[in-house]
């Protein structure tokens, strides 16, 4: 923690003087009591053995955060860690300047100092709340959030938050990552840069690039998993969330028929189903029938490319809980977007005229460990340019042997075709392109600003799988290119 500190600090002054930028939407004026996260160093029992992580901590003691539609958002953050961090709204469509990505839309939260957010919330839905500084994510610092409808009706709900759990630290998966690349670096010089270029393909396919200890749902293994009471005959609500750092999920729910209703917060045409893939960063809402006659019911998610499973039981009341292995007999294979041909948008994009169309090339050299998007590694000055009113097509182009599930910040967008096969998909605002795949997806440029753009596996975002999307004639806080290149290299 050490570095972080001293990076901090001399980061700092550079950073300081960059304001914030004003725009619609923004809550200007504070009403009510604000909702504070407190973001704390703790530890964590697995398999028997401590381990020191993250947690955000809710002040209104409830385990997740909950916001209603049409208010304020007025959360308050206090880093109550000993390094600088930020906070990103995971799906939500907000202010630019609100966004909580460190040396994009802020600089970071230091050490024992808070930071406000406010702004109107203009939807609901399955969402978290996640690190957007380094790879804390990875050490457990996210937590969900639920946007509440008005005036719909509710039911019973049940919220399955899943992550990966290694325990190493970030620092030791990173130089192990990066060991080839580190080695030619201090061999040819620090300026040195390995190739990108597709012709370095094809790679070998892979599914995970770190081998972890354990999954969890809610913070919890199967040793000491969570069980639900419910109700024989009741409707209940399951909000899945794969808030992984690297991991993708095949989940099944048993016994139980599901009846899926939205994805990434987004009503869908309901589908029903008893198993599904779940990509890091997506969500999914399921409607439930407990069996009249009661009983347990298992709810499993298995880590793909692995026998690992984690989950939680719902029961009626007076059922004893079985004990569930943490490991299956067999591995399981690699979690796919088939389901997305299934899916339908309730509210779809209204038809018009394509105004813009960008492609996003998804490239990468495992020999190095670096990640890039149009052969562009992260920092560069290769932002993807849209204007304001524009209908956007974005063409996610994966010409490298991994899956990337791609998210975009500020917006939602609908996918609109797979490798050319044109269809009126799902609203979300992450989406899974797998290994020679080219997904298509569109979205309406109705939020001015300086937009992250990025897979969301944690170690290809850091190893240079980010981009900007940035609208034209937009003033937004710009960093300096030495202090992001500096930030860049916190790990190495």
């Amino acid at each position: 923690m050490g570095k972080f500190i001293l990076f901090f600090v001399l980061l700092l002054v550079a950073s300081l003087s960059v304001a914030q930028t004003t725009m619609y939407d923004l809550c200007k004026e504070v009403t009510g009591k604000s909702t504070h996260l407190k973001i704390i160093e703790t530890a964590i029992q697995v398999k028997a053995r401590s381990s020191n992580v993250y947690q955000i901590i809710v002040d209104d003691g409830l385990e997740y955060l909950q916001k209603t539609e049409g208010d304020c958002f007025n959360v308050v953050v206090e880093n109550q860690t000993l390094v600088p961090t930020s906070l990103h709204w995971h799906g939500l469509i907000d202010p630019n300047s609100e966004d909580g990505v460190s040396y994009i839309t802020q600089a970071p939260i230091p050490p024992g100092k808070s930071y406000p957010y406010n702004f109107k919330i203009v939807q609901s839905g399955t969402y978290f709340a996640h690190s957007h500084f380094g790879l804390h994510e990875q050490k457990l610092m996210s937590i969900p959030m639920i946007l509440m409808p008005k005036e719909k009706k509710q039911y019973p709900e049940i919220i399955l938050f899943l992550q990966d759990f290694t325990f190493q630290n970030v620092d030791q998966i990173w130089q192990e990552l990066r060991k080839n690349y580190i080695a030619m670096a201090k061999h040819k010089g620090s300026d040195w840069k390995p190739s990108i270029s597709t012709k370095m393909m094809p790679m070998k396919p892979d599914l995970s690039d770190v081998n972890y200890d354990a999954y969890l749902t809610n913070r919890k293994t199967l040793e000491n998993l969570d069980s639900y009471n419910v109700k024989a005959g009741d409707v209940v609500r399951l909000r899945f969330i794969n808030s992984s750092s690297s991991s993708g999920f095949h989940v099944h729910l048993g016994k139980l028929q599901g009846k899926l209703i939205a994805v990434d917060g987004n009503p869908v045409v309901p589908v029903f189903l008893d198993t599904f893939p779940l990509a890091t960063a997506q969500r999914v809402d399921i409607l439930v029938s407990i069996p009249k006659e009661g009983g347990t019911f298992p709810l499993l998610a298995q880590g793909q490319g692995t026998n690992m499973v984690t989950g939680a039981i719902l029961k009626t009341e007076d059922i004893e809980v079985p004990s569930i292995s943490m490991e299956t007999k067999d591995s399981i294979g690699a979690i796919t977007n088939d389901l997305e041909l299934k899916l339908k948008a309730n509210n779809p994009l209204i038809p018009r005229k394509v105004d813009r169309k960008l492609r996003a090339e998804l490239v990468g050299n495992m020999q190095y460990y670096v990640w890039a998007i149009n052969n562009h590694v992260w920092p560069n000055n290769h932002s993807l340019f849209v204007k304001e009113g524009e209908r956007v097509e974005i063409e996610f182009i994966n010409k490298s042997g991994m899956s990337h599930p791609m998210h975009l910040h500020g917006h939602f967008f609908q996918i609109v075709a797979i490798d050319g096969k044109r269809f009126t998909g799902a609203i979300r605002d992450t989406v899974l392109v797998m290994p020679n795949q080219t997904v298509t997806v569109q979205f309406d440029a109705n939020n001015p600003g300086r937009w992250a753009m990025h897979c969301h596996i944690s170690y290809h975002m850091w190893g240079g799988m980010f981009t900007v999307l940035q609208y034209e004639g937009f003033e937004s806080p710009l960093f300096a290119p030495s202090v992001i290149e500096a930030y860049s290299r916190i790990y190495h």
